[in-house]
């Protein structure tokens, strides 16, 4: 006959216990590998886009004019990235000085004007020189120094007055943030150490207050081209004569381009420039571009 062991039960439950822990750890491991697998594709997609935008990367420049002269496009195509061209043939110069006010209608090509000016886009053909030379022979971080961009929509931080005109250039000096807030109108009524917690209510200042200090913000780093997009869109009438009042004070101290629907900041501009259809073309009054707005196919309340 033969005898039959008896199981210990303490053996038998911690042989049940490792092994619903193998079970456990088997799931948790065939379930990462599901993962790790399904996310191969993608990371795969994205490593490629970083590959192929460092092929394509062109070499950055060098120079670094001391002084704005001019920005010339010549027979120039623009268009975002690679993608077909939405402006034709652009032949436009923008001296020192000049203040450019800029309309049209939606998709009509005015931030794609925009984007060219800022260098965040090249020409799909044609030239686009600054003082002469192609925007690639001009170091980056010298024409962002340069020409500063106000958006349609800016935003506040976390922080004081302060630092949101500085908008982390922790380099400017205070004396240039109470300057940039004084050419605004702003440093009677905005202590600079006065705080602000952005939300719903951005902070509790006022829409006409929240443009002033982005334009302080883009003139605290004294740029000798600003770049407005629609600067009184949003505003009230009162709001928007207080910004006008600005840009008028700021006429003869840096070149300005406005892109705007409004016929108040059209005003300042001694420039106008129509966008519409793929072209720009010049026009001669700001009568004349604020007409544009009301064109068939377009809109005044259009944003770029």
């Amino acid at each position: 006959a033969t005898q039959t062991s008896a199981i210990d039960p303490i053996d038998a439950t911690l042989v049940l216990v490792v092994t619903l822990r193998a079970l456990s750890y088997s799931q948790q491991f065939n379930s990462a590998r599901q993962i790790a697998l399904e996310s191969v594709g993608p990371a795969r997609t994205v490593l490629d886009e970083i590959a192929d935008l460092e092929r394509s990367r062109a070499p950055a420049g060098s120079l670094r004019p001391s002084s704005f002269e001019r920005l010339e496009f010549e027979d120039a195509q623009l268009g975002h990235g690679e993608n077909e061209a939405v402006l034709h043939h652009l032949d436009l110069t923008i001296s020192v000085g000049d203040i450019v006010g800029i309309v049209g209608p939606s998709g009509g090509g005015k931030s794609t004007l925009v984007r060219a000016i800022a260098v965040l886009d090249e020409p799909l053909a044609g030239k686009m020189t600054i003082n002469g030379a192609t925007a690639r022979e001009v170091a980056p971080t010298a024409w962002a120094e340069m020409c500063a961009f106000t958006p349609q929509d800016p935003m506040l931080i976390p922080g004081t007055v302060a630092d949101n005109v500085r908008f982390y250039r922790d380099d400017i000096p205070i004396e240039s943030v109470d300057s940039a807030l004084e050419l605004v109108g702003l440093i009677d009524s905005l202590p600079t150490d006065l705080p602000i917690e952005p939300g719903a209510a951005q902070g509790g200042l006022s829409g006409g207050q929240i443009q002033r200090v982005a334009l302080a913000r883009a003139l605290a780093g004294t740029p000798q081209v600003l770049v407005l997009d629609e600067p009184t869109s949003a505003l009230d009438a009162e709001s928007e004569r207080q910004i006008t009042d600005v840009l008028r004070n700021l006429a003869g101290t840096l070149t300005m381009i406005v892109v705007t629907h409004r016929h108040a900041p059209l005003g300042v501009c001694n420039r106008f420039v129509a966008v519409s259809g793929g072209v720009a073309r010049e026009l001669e009054t700001p009568a004349a571009a604020a007409d544009f707005g009301r064109t068939p196919g377009s809109r005044t309340d259009d944003r770029p």
